[in-house]
């Protein structure tokens, strides 16, 4: 039995843990460097007379490496991809259609700018 995982091909990312601010703004917290599948489906929509840049870049992470996690707790972290942030805007949880056991966890990012949180030196 396959998962996606042995399916499409994985490649490193960065976990970003996200303190939200209105005032300081997101500031990351914590790093964690893992293994996933990412796909970007970045491209131009035409509306009329305007255009705009869409995206629809998602992040497949495995379960095992956020245990005790559910959906909701993945809004509003982010993700560094090939040196590109992301906002972690929503998550859905993938299940094996066989086992009914979780697979994976896909989330839907957006490009983001985040504050690296600075340690104060005394």
């Amino acid at each position: 039995m396959q998962s996606v995982f042995d399916v499409f091909k994985q490649m490193p990312y960065v976990f970003l843990t996200i303190a939200q601010s209105r005032i300081k703004g997101d500031t990351i917290v914590a790093e964690r460097e893992l293994e996933g599948i990412f796909k970007d489906k970045s491209g131009s929509v035409q509306n009329g007379n305007m255009e705009s840049i869409e995206s629809t870049a998602t992040l497949h992470v495995h379960p095992e490496d956020f245990k005790d996690w559910s959906t909701g707790q993945f809004i509003g972290q982010g993700a560094r991809i090939n040196g590109v942030d992301y906002a972690i805007s929503g998550a859905t949880a993938g299940m094996n259609y066989e086992t009914g056991e979780l697979e994976h966890y896909r989330l839907t990012l957006q490009k983001a700018n985040f504050i690296k949180e600075s340690s104060s030196e005394s």
